[in-house]
């Protein structure tokens, strides 16, 4: 987990988001995000066999892996610090950084209200990701913040969301330094 943590992905779990109401079941089912969320809540688990991927190719490697995740309008990767990180990584990890990465983007994108109905829609689908599905603990603490979403709040929603701000500003500061396109 420090080592997710060094390379700028969110702190804690990410939260969902169930969504009732007329508004949400207008928005179309072929927006790009929605289209690309569900196909990642359909796909495996598993990304490929482990294979080394170094540090200094792992941002090439995310870029092709980050074509199958959904990113709120402004999202982007870029500050995701693989380089720093040093070390190597699978296929699989790089996966787990970017969806773990792309629900804060999510979480933040509902908190401040941007596009509401595809956001709303992209979070119910969340748990369906494969990142969440191979964790009990991971599903332990998305029910817990997705029952203080749906109470308006709460302390697990509260932390994950300051979790999630931590981790941005860090991306930030990596993106604007390194002259790459920060997160929204």
């Amino acid at each position: 987990m420090n080592r997710l943590r060094a390379l700028g992905a969110a702190a804690a779990f990410a939260a969902v988001l169930a969504v009732t109401g007329s508004g949400v079941a207008q928005q179309s089912d072929r927006d790009p995000a929605l289209e690309r969320s569900s196909q990642l809540a359909a796909a495996p688990a598993s990304a490929s066999a482990d294979a080394a991927i170094g540090a200094e190719k792992a941002r090439s490697v995310a870029a092709d892996v980050a074509r199958s995740i959904p990113l709120p309008s402004g999202g982007t990767f870029d500050g995701v610090r693989w380089e720093e990180a040093g070390g190597v990584f699978t296929a699989d990890e790089i996966a787990f950084v970017l969806q773990y990465n792309a629900t804060c983007q999510w979480l933040r994108a509902w908190r401040d209200g941007r596009n509401a109905s595809v956001t709303a829609r992209v979070l119910a689908q969340v748990p369906s990701w494969p990142v969440w599905r191979g964790s009990e603990e991971g599903a332990k603490v998305i029910a817990g913040v997705v029952g203080d979403v749906r109470a308006g709040g709460g302390a697990w929603a509260q932390a994950m969301l300051a979790d999630c701000d931590a981790s941005r500003e860090r991306e930030v500061r990596y993106a604007a330094a390194t002259g790459l396109t920060a997160t929204r």
